[in-house]
């Protein structure tokens, strides 16, 4: 009995650290992306792109994806600063707006 309670939470520890893992390699990409699309406003009067996609071209060398596959979402204008955007992922649960959403 010792050793399925060990396994189980060996498991549960290694799925919880594969989430913070993927959650701070979200992150990262969500600081290349963020990097990018900066530049990518200083070059075009400020606007946005109409999808992150453009943005593989010329200023950003890696997919802006997040670490469960799905695209980064670009929102511009943002909702808190109309002059500037907003960057996130669904995070793990991949629920639109869900509580572990990665900004």
């Amino acid at each position: 009995m010792a050793a399925a309670g060990m396994i189980t939470l060996l498991l549960v520890l290694g799925a919880r650290e594969r989430r913070l893992v993927g959650i701070r390699s979200t992150r990262a990409t969500i600081g290349l992306v963020a990097s990018a699309l900066d530049a990518y406003r200083a070059d075009h009067e400020r606007k946005c792109p109409a999808t992150l996609d453009a943005l593989k071209e010329t200023y950003l060398a890696v997919d802006p994806t997040d670490a469960w596959g799905r695209p980064i979402r670009l929102v511009c204008p943002g909702r808190r600063d109309p002059q500037g955007y907003e960057l996130m992922s669904d995070g793990p649960d991949r629920e639109m707006g869900g509580l572990d959403r990665v900004e």
